[in-house]
């Protein structure tokens, strides 16, 4: 007998067994396919939001600007990192999204437990790292679908407006100091 017709045979029997006790196959699954879809419903809601932001970066420039030569790659996207979800940057997004927790959820309001709560289910990762170009993604899981993805929305939007006056102030600070040795 060739190989090709043993597993042939071999197929034909499982699907005897199959259709002789379709029942001791069938009604269990049914019954936990039941049960994962109720205790699926029972389980509270949770809302994923993302937020996607580009940066364009000379890294070396970058880094003497900011606080000298980085002692290795991953130090400017560690402090990417603490710049986006760190402790003074989650402070301000709850101060901006307190007025929108609702009355019942208000007088729950715990400031420590809910930056604990984003510190741990606020992750921001890389879509893209290159030398030019960064494509960062930033993901908030929370139970409010609205809070949730105001949340990501300001902490992207007072990252850019953290940047963009650090930058201007350094520009006018150039501007000044180069029109004071044209003088």
């Amino acid at each position: 007998m060739s190989k090709r017709s043993t597993q042939t045979e071999a197929l034909f029997e499982v699907w005897r067994v199959l259709l002789k006790f379709r029942w001791r196959f069938v009604m269990p699954a049914f019954a936990v396919a039941a049960l994962v879809l109720a205790l699926s419903m029972a389980l509270p809601r949770k809302y994923r939001a993302e937020a996607v932001f580009e940066r364009r970066t000379d890294m070396v420039l970058s880094e003497i600007m900011n606080r000298g030569a980085s002692r290795s790659f991953q130090d400017p996207r560690e402090s990417l990192n603490n710049e986006v979800i760190g402790d003074p940057a989650l402070d301000q997004v709850i101060d901006q999204i307190k007025p929108l927790i609702g009355d019942s959820d208000r007088d729950r309001f715990n400031r420590a437990a809910l930056r604990a709560d984003m510190k741990r289910k606020t992750t921001v990762g890389y879509d893209i790292s290159s030398v030019d170009l960064d494509r960062v993604r930033v993901n908030y899981v929370g139970d409010n679908p609205e809070i949730s993805r105001e949340v990501v929305n300001l902490l992207v939007r007072n990252y850019i407006e953290r940047t963009r006056s650090r930058i201007e102030d350094r520009l006018s600070e150039s501007a000044s100091f180069f029109s004071a040795e044209a003088e």
